[in-house]
């Protein structure tokens, strides 16, 4: 006789049905309109020595900026607040299902009232990640005076990619922020100032997963590249969603019931044959 696996991948997995019909909807939306195909459309330029002093600025700001949204930005708006949404309803079914073992199938009313918090800490996010890439493109275009474009555009990649592991990191940081609100009910500020208090000692799973995701992004831009001539690039940006927007708050809340040492009424024995 054993218990089931403690890991957020698990949990993520044993309960794949009642999490991914709430994850999916966003997940599409948001690989309609918010995905790196910009950003694979730099790297094709830039390995075919397509970039020009006159171009290169623009096609790096329509990679990395708010320039990548263009006149879908409405959608876009619309994405956030379903992702808000999405979010505080998965944080709502994980917390009543890791405390007394039942998963509610469309707890509406929490999750509304819960959904305030989560769009103040998803704004403060999308804003630092924004600033954050208009430093890259500013940096870029400090340097296109330089006569070699293909030089200065590398440069660029480089400096985006060192901004995206600090964002990620100041996300791990941050990741603990909402389980700690909604089940402690502490005010969000106290809530991030005990993330950082836990994730600051839990420095090797915060590398390893900053390099994970920095490189998987870049790795996720380069094989839609690749598999936009055949239409399905949107497939895999959506599955890389929904696996990121399913598997963040059970990655949460696995470290936050570590962290407070309470019991875990989801987990069961498993019987060996």
């Amino acid at each position: 006789m054993r218990f089931q696996s403690r890991s957020a991948l698990a949990y993520m997995f044993r309960n794949f049905g009642r999490l991914v019909y709430v994850a999916l909807p966003v997940a599409v939306l948001m690989a309609f309109f918010i995905n790196p195909s910009g950003e694979a459309e730099f790297f094709r330029a830039l390995a075919n020595n397509e970039l020009t002093d006159e171009n290169l600025f623009f096609l790096f700001s329509r990679a990395v900026t708010v320039m990548r949204f263009g006149k879908f930005w409405w959608v876009v708006l619309l994405a956030f607040l379903l992702l808000c949404f999405t979010v505080s309803m998965l944080i709502v079914k994980i917390n009543r299902h890791m405390h007394i073992g039942e998963m509610s199938a469309v707890p509406l009313r929490r999750s509304f009232a819960f959904m305030p918090a989560v769009m103040l800490t998803i704004v403060c996010i999308i804003a630092g990640y924004e600033i954050t890439m208009l430093l890259s493109a500013g940096i870029v275009y400090v340097l296109k005076s330089v006569s070699n474009p293909v030089a200065v555009g590398a440069v660029g990649l480089s400096v985006n990619f060192i901004l995206h592991f600090l964002i990620a990191w100041v996300f791990m940081l941050l990741v603990l922020a909402l389980p700690i609100k909604y089940s402690e009910h502490y005010r969000l500020n106290v809530a991030f100032a005990h993330s950082v208090r836990v994730m600051s000692k839990q420095t090797k799973a915060v590398i390893i997963s900053c390099v994970v995701y920095t490189l998987g992004r870049y790795a996720v831009a380069a094989a839609g590249y690749f598999l936009s001539p055949y239409h399905i690039d949107v497939v895999l940006y959506a599955l890389v969603y929904l696996m990121l927007i399913m598997y963040l708050p059970c990655f949460a809340y696995k470290v936050y019931y570590d962290f407070v040492g309470g019991e875990r009424r989801d987990i069961r024995r498993i019987m060996f044959d």
